[in-house]
C-alpha cells in the first residue's frame, strides 16, 4: 500500500521467499472506510481463493474459497462495504459476475458472461449498476462496454461504436462513466453522462493520447488514478565470436518502424528472413494487438502480417521458410497452436495446447517440422510435464514429468532434434534426449539467477539463456556449455536482454532489449466538473 501524502509503501502480505512458498497475491481492492483489503490469492493447492485482511497488515481471513473456481478477479465494494463484486472463472474458462458477502462469504450471481472475459468491471456508487467491458463477438478485435442492472439482473450495451472502447469506471457522483478508447486513432480518455442505466447523449472527449492506461480508481474528490504502460523494447543483432563468445562491435536495432514496440525475433532457416512481432494499438494482451513482421535480411524490406489471433511470443519458423509456428490465447482462456503463412498470413488451427489455467505452454518445433514440444500443467492432478505432439495426426506422446506442480519456463531443441533443453525457475537448466529419458542438470538456479528464454547455438554446444539478475523483470544473456562446465555471461549493453535467436552462420545473435514492463502511476485532477 502506498500513502498518497507521505509517498511511502508499506508491505502487506510477505509470503516468504519462492523457495519456501509457491503462492502470491493478485488483484486487490480498498474497502469504502479504508480500513480492509479484499484480494486475491494463489494458495498452495493451486487454485485462487478471496481473502480479507485489515489495510494496516495483520491475520487475513478466507472469505471465498471453492476448488471449481480456478481465478477471482476482484472488482470492488458495495457502498455500503459489506459485499465484494468480483469475477469467478471456473476450469472451463466459464465467467461469472458475482457478489459476495465480506460477513461470511455468501456468493450472490449477478451475471454468466460464458466465453466474454470483461478486463475492467465497475460498481456504480449507489450499487444498482456494474459495468464491464468485452469482446463484441468472439472473433473481434474490439470491445463494447455492458451495462448489468443488479437488482433487475438485466443488462444492455451502453456504449457500441467500431472503435475499441474498454476500461470503464464510475465517476464518484455516478453521473458519468469514464472510458478509453481509440476511436480516435490513439488511446484518448472519454466520458459519458449516464442516468437510470442508460447514455444521455454522445461521448466527450476528456484527455487525447493518454497512452496505454489501466485506470486505478476515482477518489472522493473526483481524482482519476491510472496506471501507464510506459515501457519499451527493440530487436538488436550482434555479432558474436563463436570460439570466445566475446561480442564484436555495437549491437545493431535492425528497424526504426514502431519504435519501442518490437520483440521475439526469430531467424529463418537459410537465415535470409528475420521473423519477429510488433506491437499495433493501444491496448495489449487482446486480439489483434501483436503483428507477425517478416524483414528481408538482404534488402531490409519488411512485410506486417495482421492477424486477429491474440498472439504471445515466441514465433519459431517451420523448416520450408514459408510458414511459422505461432501460439495464440483463445477466449476460453486456453491455448491453441497455429501455422501461419509467412506470404499470406493466412492462418490454420494444428491444435489447442493447453486447458484454461494450465499456463503458456512454451511449444518449441521439431527441426523436421513435424513436431511440437509443448509443457503443459494440470492444476487439478497437480503435475507439470513435457509433451510432444506430431502436427500430422495429432499424437501424443509425455516425454517428462516435472519435480512438482511448477510449470516450464521455456524449451528449446537442438538443431539436429536429438536434445531438448528446459527450464525449471526454482531448480535449473535441464537437458534431455528429445525421444523422452532421464534429464541432467546444466545450469543450477542460486538466488540471483534463474534460467529463462532458451536458444541453441547453431553447432549444439551451447544454449543462449536470459538470466534475470534478481531484479524484476532484468535480464542478461548468458551462454551455456550443455556439456558442462561454467556459463558465460555474454555482454550485450542494455536492459532485458532477451529472447535469444542464434543465426545458421553462428556468428550473429538477434535479441530483444529495453523495458518492456515498466508502468507509472498518473493523476488526472480537476477535470469533472469542466464536463458538461
Amino acid at each position: 500500500m502506498r500513502d498518497l501524502a507521505s509517498g511511502r509503501n508499506r508491505r502487506i502480505t510477505n509470503k516468504g521467499s519462492w523457495a519456501e512458498s509457491n503462492e502470491w497475491a493478485e488483484t486487490s481492492v480498498v474497502s469504502p472506510d479504508g480500513r480492509q483489503i479484499a484480494y486475491t490469492w494463489y494458495n498452495k493447492d493451486s487454485f485462487y481463493e478471496l481473502r480479507l485482511i485489515p489495510a494496516g497488515g495483520g491475520q487475513p481471513r478466507v472469505l471465498f474459497r471453492r476448488e471449481d473456481v480456478f481465478w477471482i478477479q476482484t472488482a470492488g465494494w458495495t457502498g455500503d462495504g459489506k459485499q465484494v463484486l468480483a469475477l469467478l472463472s471456473d476450469r472451463n474458462s466459464a465467467k461469472e459476475i458475482v457478489a459476495i458477502s465480506a460477513a461470511d462469504g455468501a456468493v450472490r450471481s449477478l451475471k454468466r458472461l460464458d466465453w466474454r472475459w470483461p478486463q475492467k468491471i465497475s460498481l456504480s456508487p449507489d450499487g444498482r449498476y456494474v459495468l464491464y467491458d468485452a469482446l463484441r463477438q468472439k472473433d473481434s478485435a474490439e470491445r463494447d462496454v455492458w451495462m448489468l442492472s443488479t437488482g433487475a439482473a438485466s443488462e444492455e450495451v451502453l456504449i457500441q461504436h467500431p472503435a475499441d472502447d474498454y476500461a470503464p469506471l464510475w465517476s464518484p457522483d455516478g453521473k458519468k462513466v469514464l472510458f478509453a478508447s481509440d476511436r480516435t486513432g490513439a488511446t484518448s480518455l472519454w466520458a459519458v453522462a449516464v442516468a437510470q442505466g442508460k447514455a444521455q447523449g454522445a461521448p466527450e472527449l476528456v484527455k487525447a493520447n493518454v497512452g496505454r492506461i489501466s485506470p486505478l480508481g476515482f477518489t472522493r474528490e473526483g481524482s482519476y488514478y491510472y496506471g501507464l504502460g510506459v515501457g519499451m523494447e527493440d530487436i538488436y543483432v550482434a555479432e558474436l565470436d563463436p570460439a570466445t563468445g566475446k561480442v564484436l562491435g555495437s549491437p545493431e536495432r535492425i528497424t526504426e518502424r514502431f519504435l519501442g514496440a518490437n520483440s521475439a525475433p526469430a531467424w529463418s532457416p537459410d537465415g535470409r528472413q528475420l521473423a519477429y512481432l510488433s506491437h499495433r494499438g493501444p491496448a495489449t494482451k487482446r486480439p489483434g494487438s501483436l503483428t507477425v513482421v517478416i524483414r528481408s535480411v538482404p534488402t531490409g524490406e519488411e512485410r506486417d502480417l495482421p492477424t486477429k489471433l491474440n498472439l504471445s511470443p515466441p514465433v519459431q519458423w517451420f523448416p520450408d521458410g514459408r510458414s511459422l509456428l505461432v501460439s495464440a490465447r483463445e477466449n476460453q482462456g486456453g491455448w491453441s497452436f497455429y501455422r501461419m503463412d509467412a506470404q499470406s498470413g493466412d492462418t490454420s488451427l494444428i491444435g489447442p495446447a493447453a486447458t484454461p489455467g494450465g499456463g503458456f505452454p512454451h511449444p518449441a518445433l521439431s527441426p523436421d517440422g513435424k513436431a511440437v514440444f509443448f509443457s503443459y500443467r494440470d492444476v487439478k492432478a497437480r503435475r507439470s510435464s513435457i509433451w510432444a505432439r506430431e502436427i500430422q495426426g495429432g499424437r501424443e506422446q509425455e516425454l517428462y514429468r516435472t519435480p512438482g506442480i511448477e510449470g516450464v519456463a521455456s524449451l528449446a531443441l537442438s538443431r539436429d532434434g536429438r536434445q531438448l533443453v528446459f527450464a525449471l525457475p526454482d531448480h535449473g537448466l535441464y537437458c534431455m534426449p528429445a525421444g523422452g529419458g532421464g534429464a541432467r542438470e546444466i545450469l543450477r538456479r542460486s538466488n540471483t539467477h534463474g534460467p529463462g528464454r532458451l536458444a541453441w547455438t547453431p553447432d549444439g554446444r551451447y544454449v543462449l539463456a536470459a538470466r534475470d539478475t534478481g531484479s524484476p523483470g532484468r535480464f542478461d544473456l548468458w551462454r551455456v556449455p550443455v556439456a558442462g562446465g561454467e556459463p558465460q555471461k555474454i555482454d550485450l549493453p542494455g536492459e532485458n536482454v532477451a529472447f535469444p535467436s542464434a543465426h545458421p552462420d553462428g556468428r550473429r545473435i538477434a535479441h530483444t532489449a529495453g523495458r518492456a514492463g515498466q508502468s507509472e502511476i498518473w493523476v488526472l485532477e480537476n477535470f469533472l466538473p469542466a464536463l458538461k
